[in-house]
């Protein structure tokens, strides 16, 4: 009977392997090998085995999964997988530890129009409850996104979500935050994509040429290409970043948000308890929080400001 479920356990485990080898053959994720290390480092024993086992077990089908990956984050082969497939590896990712690929798997279940929102999520929204003191009623951000989603239905996602940006984030955000921190400085950021003839042209681009799997501003760089030398037409596109996810970890920088945090602003709007655990766990490394914390302690700052000192 034993090594009859002995046997049962490494027939599971041997296809589970299989598995994740068949969709990344499909899909061409890098998650896969994180994830199988994941199953064979930490849950081995769940199978009865211990971890060399699990690591014999896997070896070759870990070895043709690195093989076969050679790109990342293809929505639209991954979503010709059935639902419920897609639903089993979202609510699987949520899951594991984090790792690179985690947010395109839990995305995956949704379509364009929730996916496209959720995509610029600091906090979800069922965790609203968690971070407030009090319960707001709310709609979820996709009922809001929508109507212009439904406004180009027979286009391709790629248009769909770059019409969303135009009529929602860059207007709204981005844009116009941009455009008055630079003319504060006397600089102008925007031009020429801001020039109406230029828009007309831009809008005319088949999606093929604005984005492809490796590059972004296909057109763009083509362009740029003529006139500017190739390091800069095949320049990586980069931010304006700042190392918060660092400094939050340092003790001077902690002890701020820490303060703000247990104040008696922060107690009348928040669950102290709870963001004063996300800057913990922060601080610690065993999260990813810096976007979290950094929402609450901006608004903290703009209401003291704003509503307190003033």
């Amino acid at each position: 009977m034993r090594h009859f479920i002995l046997t049962v356990r490494r027939y599971v485990l041997t296809y589970f392997c299989k598995f994740f080898v068949e969709i990344a053959e499909r899909t061409h994720w890098k998650w896969t090998i994180p994830a199988l290390d994941y199953f064979i480092k930490r849950r081995g024993l769940v199978l009865g085995m211990d971890s060399k086992e699990c690591m014999f077990q896997c070896k070759k089908w870990q070895n043709k999964a690195g093989a076969c990956i050679t790109a990342f984050h293809d929505f639209e082969k991954y979503m010709k997988l059935p639902q419920g497939l897609r639903n089993v590896l979202g609510a699987l990712a949520e899951k594991l530890p984090p790792f690179h690929g985690q947010r395109f798997l839990t995305r995956g279940r949704y379509p364009i129009e929730e996916r496209f929102i959720r995509n610029n999520y600091v906090y979800n929204h069922a965790d609203v409850d968690k971070v407030l003191a009090k319960k707001i009623p709310s709609k979820d951000p996709a009922v809001y996104t929508k109507p212009f989603f439904d406004e180009v239905a027979g286009e391709d996602d790629i248009t769909k979500m770059q019409y969303a940006d135009i009529r929602t984030w860059l207007v709204q955000d981005i844009l116009v935050k941009a455009d008055r921190m630079s003319m504060a400085n006397s600089l102008e950021l925007r031009v020429p994509f801001l020039d109406k003839e230029m828009l007309k042209v831009a809008l005319q681009i088949p999606a093929k040429y604005r984005i492809d799997n490796e590059t972004t501003k296909v057109a763009l760089r083509h362009a740029a290409a003529r006139e500017l030398p190739e390091e800069t037409s095949k320049m990586r596109k980069t931010g304006f970043l700042t190392p918060l996810n660092d400094w939050l970890k340092r003790d001077e920088f902690y002890s701020m948000v820490k303060e703000k945090f247990e104040s008696d602003i922060a107690k009348e709007y928040f669950n102290t308890e709870y963001i004063m655990k996300l800057l913990d766990d922060h601080k610690a490394g065993t999260a990813h929080n810096m976007k979290k914390i950094w929402s609450v302690y901006s608004f903290l700052l703009w209401y003291e400001k704003y509503f307190v000192e003033n």
